[in-house]
């Protein structure tokens, strides 16, 4: 078959969808995640409806109908975890049960006139895999729903639908190669997140490493009551300690998860624990300053040293003159 003008919206449409995919998992706020996989959904039916223009809609009509599902099951989700009130909770489990009803009922009905037994199993193992993706958008908790479209979006693979598309006209099979890449793109969407998570994580780590490292030079500093005991003490030179400093704010940036700011208040709480650690390290660099011009105040309070009479005389060596001492 010809390449259409609808083939090529088609494929448009296919690569907004895989952004919108791609992004949304990357969102660890339940709700600003269901506003942008219901505005992708939209862009995945229409998707699926050129595709339709393309060969025949009855090719493409479950696949419309379930993207206009999701993208309505999402918006309903989304207003419903708006308010934590006891009303809402009770309609947000009336549309979990009612979504979990109805794709099982559609589905069902699909996988029982299939010939074979092997896809009788893998499109069951897939039905599974899309209820378990139902309660994953509908849980609080950001991993399960992360697990879950992981093991789906493979099933989604691995049974070719809606990858493998079937013009019912001319009984041409079209392979779908957007609809691959839109379920590989959730994929690597939720390895990337594990990935940044775990970078986060180290981040805390080395950066409690590195505020203890510094709670315990200032304690060596802060202890000594002038310059001897601050070489006694064996802290840490001033460029070391200021280099520390600025790891420890490298890190707190670093660790931060800025989509966890959600409002005025978790905002200023992550921001005030970022000007904690500018603040040490001002007071580092302050507490610096303040030795060295110690150390240079008790170095201009000593007294010069006497010049050995074994010595020629400063000017003598500055004039070039020989005179010899009159005691020998």
């Amino acid at each position: 078959m010809e390449m259409s003008t609808w083939y090529i919206l088609a494929q448009i449409m296919g690569v907004i969808t895989i952004c919108f995919e791609f992004v949304s998992y990357q969102i660890p706020d339940q709700r600003k995640y269901l506003l942008v996989t219901s505005i992708g959904n939209i862009f995945w039916a229409m998707m699926f409806l050129f595709m339709g223009f393309h060969t025949s809609l009855a090719s493409v009509q479950a696949m419309i109908v379930a993207a206009a599902f999701g993208t309505l099951r999402g918006l309903i989700f989304w207003w419903i975890f708006a308010k934590n009130t006891r009303k809402r909770h009770i309609a947000g489990r009336i549309a979990l049960y009612s979504s979990l009803i109805i794709v099982l009922s559609a589905t069902l009905v699909g996988i029982t006139k299939l010939p074979y037994t092997q896809q009788i199993i893998i499109q069951s193992v897939g039905l599974v895999g899309g209820m378990l993706f139902i309660v994953g958008q509908y849980l609080p908790s950001k991993h399960y729903l992360r697990i879950f479209v992981t093991f789906y979006a493979t099933m989604m693979l691995i049974g070719n639908t809606p990858l493998n598309l079937i013009n019912h006209e001319t009984g041409e099979t079209i392979w779908n190669v957007m609809g691959i890449l839109i379920e590989a793109a959730k994929i690597i969407s939720v390895i990337v997140f594990y990935v940044l998570l775990v970078h986060r994580s180290r981040l805390r780590r080395k950066l409690k490493e590195v505020k203890k490292a510094v709670n315990h030079e200032l304690d060596k500093i802060t202890a000594c009551s002038d310059t001897s005991q601050l070489v006694a003490a064996k802290v840490i030179s001033a460029d070391d300690l200021e280099k520390l400093a600025v790891k420890m704010i490298k890190y707190q940036l670093g660790s931060i998860d800025t989509s966890s700011m959600k409002d005025i208040q978790s905002t200023l709480k992550r921001t005030q624990s970022v000007l904690k650690s500018v603040e040490t390290a001002q007071g580092v660099q302050e507490l610096m300053e303040t030795l060295v011009e110690a150390e240079k105040n008790q170095m201009d309070q000593k007294p010069i040293p006497r010049i050995s009479r074994f010595h020629k005389p400063i000017r003598e060596v500055w004039t070039g003159e020989e005179k010899l001492d009159e005691e020998e």
